[in-house]
Protein backbone atom coordinates (compact mmCIF):
# COMPACT_ATOMS: atom_id res chain seq x y z
CA UNK A 1 0.00 0.00 0.00
CA UNK A 2 3.04 2.29 0.29
CA UNK A 3 6.75 2.91 -0.65
CA UNK A 4 9.30 5.07 -0.74
CA UNK A 5 11.96 5.66 -3.78
CA UNK A 6 15.00 6.99 -3.62
CA UNK A 7 17.89 7.06 -5.77
CA UNK A 8 21.75 8.46 -5.26
CA UNK A 9 23.85 9.55 -7.79
CA UNK A 10 27.64 11.01 -6.97
CA UNK A 11 27.12 11.12 -3.58
CA UNK A 12 23.94 13.03 -3.66
CA UNK A 13 20.14 12.28 -3.67
CA UNK A 14 18.95 13.07 -6.83
CA UNK A 15 15.00 11.95 -6.25
CA UNK A 16 13.52 10.91 -2.98
CA UNK A 17 9.60 10.64 -2.59
CA UNK A 18 7.27 8.95 -0.43
CA UNK A 19 4.06 7.22 -2.19
CA UNK A 20 0.45 6.06 -0.09
CA UNK A 21 -0.27 4.46 3.41
CA UNK A 22 1.09 2.13 5.96
CA UNK A 23 -1.88 -0.38 5.34
CA UNK A 24 -4.63 -0.61 3.24
CA UNK A 25 -6.99 1.44 5.36
CA UNK A 26 -7.04 5.04 3.28
CA UNK A 27 -7.24 6.93 6.49
CA UNK A 28 -3.61 4.92 7.53
CA UNK A 29 -0.33 6.80 8.60
CA UNK A 30 1.36 8.08 5.25
CA UNK A 31 4.68 7.28 4.20
CA UNK A 32 6.96 9.39 4.52
CA UNK A 33 10.98 9.43 3.96
CA UNK A 34 11.83 8.38 7.47
CA UNK A 35 9.48 5.40 7.13
CA UNK A 36 11.40 2.03 8.03
CA UNK A 37 11.06 -0.97 6.54
CA UNK A 38 11.59 -5.02 6.70
CA UNK A 39 14.35 -5.36 4.46
CA UNK A 40 13.77 -9.40 4.20
CA UNK A 41 16.21 -10.68 2.45
CA UNK A 42 18.29 -7.81 1.15
CA UNK A 43 19.77 -8.43 4.73
CA UNK A 44 21.88 -10.71 2.84
CA UNK A 45 23.35 -8.12 0.91
CA UNK A 46 23.15 -4.97 3.07
CA UNK A 47 24.40 -6.82 6.29
CA UNK A 48 25.66 -11.03 5.54
CA UNK A 49 27.96 -10.50 2.36
CA UNK A 50 29.04 -6.92 3.41
CA UNK A 51 30.38 -8.01 6.77
CA UNK A 52 31.97 -11.55 5.16
CA UNK A 53 33.96 -9.02 2.81
CA UNK A 54 35.37 -7.06 6.03
CA UNK A 55 36.12 -10.26 7.56
CA UNK A 56 37.64 -11.67 4.28
CA UNK A 57 39.84 -8.84 3.98
CA UNK A 58 41.19 -9.15 7.64
CA UNK A 59 42.18 -12.64 6.54
CA UNK A 60 40.22 -14.00 8.80
CA UNK A 61 39.29 -16.47 6.66
CA UNK A 62 39.30 -17.42 3.02
CA UNK A 63 36.82 -18.37 0.48
CA UNK A 64 38.05 -21.59 -0.02
CA UNK A 65 38.12 -22.60 3.71
CA UNK A 66 35.91 -25.76 4.57
CA UNK A 67 32.86 -24.78 6.84
CA UNK A 68 33.96 -27.53 8.92
CA UNK A 69 37.21 -25.64 9.99
CA UNK A 70 34.80 -23.76 11.74
CA UNK A 71 31.69 -25.65 12.96
CA UNK A 72 32.79 -29.01 12.67
CA UNK A 73 29.30 -30.78 13.49
CA UNK A 74 28.16 -29.46 9.94
CA UNK A 75 29.97 -32.07 8.24
CA UNK A 76 27.02 -34.59 9.13
CA UNK A 77 25.36 -35.99 6.08
CA UNK A 78 28.18 -35.54 3.52
CA UNK A 79 28.32 -32.01 3.85
CA UNK A 80 32.40 -31.75 5.18
CA UNK A 81 33.95 -30.27 1.73
CA UNK A 82 31.69 -27.23 1.64
CA UNK A 83 33.16 -24.22 1.55
CA UNK A 84 32.44 -20.96 2.60
CA UNK A 85 32.98 -19.97 -1.69
CA UNK A 86 29.58 -22.27 -1.84
CA UNK A 87 27.17 -20.32 0.79
CA UNK A 88 28.09 -17.61 -1.26
CA UNK A 89 27.28 -18.89 -4.63
CA UNK A 90 24.11 -20.71 -3.06
CA UNK A 91 26.01 -23.74 -4.69
CA UNK A 92 26.33 -26.21 -1.94
CA UNK A 93 23.70 -28.49 -2.23
CA UNK A 94 21.70 -27.34 1.26
CA UNK A 95 18.07 -27.11 1.04
CA UNK A 96 16.20 -23.41 0.18
CA UNK A 97 14.17 -23.78 3.58
CA UNK A 98 13.16 -25.77 6.49
CA UNK A 99 10.04 -25.01 8.15
CA UNK A 100 10.62 -24.16 11.75
CA UNK A 101 7.73 -22.17 12.94
CA UNK A 102 4.84 -23.95 14.54
CA UNK A 103 7.21 -26.57 16.45
CA UNK A 104 8.10 -26.15 19.72
CA UNK A 105 12.06 -25.36 18.84
CA UNK A 106 14.37 -22.97 20.84
CA UNK A 107 17.71 -21.22 19.06
CA UNK A 108 19.60 -24.09 19.27
CA UNK A 109 17.31 -26.58 18.04
CA UNK A 110 17.22 -24.55 14.93
CA UNK A 111 21.00 -24.07 14.10
CA UNK A 112 21.28 -27.86 14.70
CA UNK A 113 18.78 -28.77 12.53
CA UNK A 114 20.66 -26.50 9.91
CA UNK A 115 23.85 -27.81 10.64
CA UNK A 116 22.57 -31.62 10.57
CA UNK A 117 20.65 -31.10 7.53
CA UNK A 118 21.26 -33.82 4.03
CA UNK A 119 22.43 -32.18 0.71
CA UNK A 120 19.44 -32.04 -1.73
CA UNK A 121 22.19 -31.85 -4.68
CA UNK A 122 25.80 -32.47 -5.24
CA UNK A 123 27.14 -29.49 -3.97
CA UNK A 124 28.37 -27.26 -6.68
CA UNK A 125 26.42 -28.87 -9.35
CA UNK A 126 23.67 -26.37 -9.57
CA UNK A 127 22.50 -22.91 -7.63
CA UNK A 128 19.67 -23.36 -5.24
CA UNK A 129 18.77 -19.61 -3.48
CA UNK A 130 19.05 -20.98 0.32
CA UNK A 131 18.25 -19.12 3.33
CA UNK A 132 19.99 -21.87 5.65
CA UNK A 133 23.55 -21.29 3.52
CA UNK A 134 23.64 -17.93 4.73
CA UNK A 135 22.70 -18.94 8.26
CA UNK A 136 25.33 -20.79 8.49
CA UNK A 137 27.76 -18.27 7.16
CA UNK A 138 26.30 -15.55 9.61
CA UNK A 139 27.48 -18.42 12.28
CA UNK A 140 30.77 -18.32 11.05
CA UNK A 141 31.49 -14.99 11.03
CA UNK A 142 30.30 -14.53 14.46
CA UNK A 143 32.46 -17.02 15.34
CA UNK A 144 34.94 -15.46 13.64
CA UNK A 145 34.75 -12.11 15.07
CA UNK A 146 33.39 -12.60 18.49
CA UNK A 147 30.71 -11.32 18.02
CA UNK A 148 26.92 -10.82 16.96
CA UNK A 149 25.86 -10.25 13.62
CA UNK A 150 24.08 -7.44 15.15
CA UNK A 151 26.55 -6.01 17.10
CA UNK A 152 29.48 -6.54 13.96
CA UNK A 153 27.55 -5.07 11.34
CA UNK A 154 26.45 -1.84 13.41
CA UNK A 155 30.18 -1.33 14.97
CA UNK A 156 31.80 -1.89 11.44
CA UNK A 157 29.11 -1.13 8.78
CA UNK A 158 26.67 1.23 9.55
CA UNK A 159 28.04 3.30 12.17
CA UNK A 160 30.74 4.17 10.24
CA UNK A 161 28.50 4.90 7.19
CA UNK A 162 26.43 6.78 9.47
CA UNK A 163 23.46 4.52 8.62
CA UNK A 164 21.74 5.73 11.54
CA UNK A 165 18.47 3.99 10.17
CA UNK A 166 19.79 0.80 10.18
CA UNK A 167 19.14 -2.07 12.27
CA UNK A 168 18.19 -5.49 13.53
CA UNK A 169 15.30 -5.52 16.26
CA UNK A 170 13.48 -2.50 16.54
CA UNK A 171 12.91 -1.12 19.98
CA UNK A 172 9.86 -0.77 20.82
CA UNK A 173 9.73 3.16 20.15
CA UNK A 174 10.76 2.71 16.95
CA UNK A 175 7.67 0.22 15.93
CA UNK A 176 5.33 3.04 15.09
CA UNK A 177 7.92 3.87 12.30
CA UNK A 178 7.89 1.06 10.56
CA UNK A 179 5.37 -0.51 7.94
CA UNK A 180 3.49 -3.42 8.84
CA UNK A 181 4.30 -6.56 6.71
CA UNK A 182 1.17 -8.68 6.38
CA UNK A 183 -1.67 -9.85 8.57
CA UNK A 184 -0.07 -13.50 10.64
CA UNK A 185 -3.18 -15.61 10.52
CA UNK A 186 -1.31 -19.12 10.29
CA UNK A 187 1.70 -18.65 13.82
CA UNK A 188 1.47 -15.26 15.64
CA UNK A 189 -2.09 -14.49 14.96
CA UNK A 190 -1.37 -10.75 14.67
CA UNK A 191 -0.26 -8.18 12.61
CA UNK A 192 3.15 -7.78 12.19
CA UNK A 193 4.77 -3.92 12.52
CA UNK A 194 8.56 -3.13 13.46
CA UNK A 195 8.77 -7.64 13.99
CA UNK A 196 10.71 -9.96 11.48
CA UNK A 197 8.49 -11.54 9.14
CA UNK A 198 10.79 -14.33 8.78
CA UNK A 199 9.68 -16.88 10.83
CA UNK A 200 13.23 -18.46 11.07
CA UNK A 201 14.71 -14.84 11.59
CA UNK A 202 11.92 -14.41 14.18
CA UNK A 203 12.40 -17.84 16.12
CA UNK A 204 16.36 -16.91 16.10
CA UNK A 205 15.40 -13.99 17.90
CA UNK A 206 15.20 -11.43 15.00
CA UNK A 207 19.00 -11.95 14.16
CA UNK A 208 20.25 -13.69 11.17
CA UNK A 209 22.08 -13.68 7.92
CA UNK A 210 19.08 -14.27 5.72
CA UNK A 211 16.90 -11.49 7.33
CA UNK A 212 15.96 -9.28 10.12
CA UNK A 213 17.30 -6.01 9.31
CA UNK A 214 14.97 -3.05 9.11
CA UNK A 215 16.04 0.28 7.61
CA UNK A 216 14.56 3.76 5.99
CA UNK A 217 15.32 4.21 1.84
Amino acid sequence: PGAVVLIWKDGNIIYEKAFGNYTYDPKSQKVNSHTIYDLASLTKVIATTTATMICYDRNLFSLDDKIVRYISEFGANGKENITIKNLLLHNSGLPAWKKFYGKNLKYEDIINEIFASELEYNTGETTVYSDLGIITLAKILEKVTGKSLDVFCNDEIFAPLKMNSTFFNPNDSIKKLCTPTETDNYWRMKTLQGEVHDETAAMLNGVAGHAGLFSTA
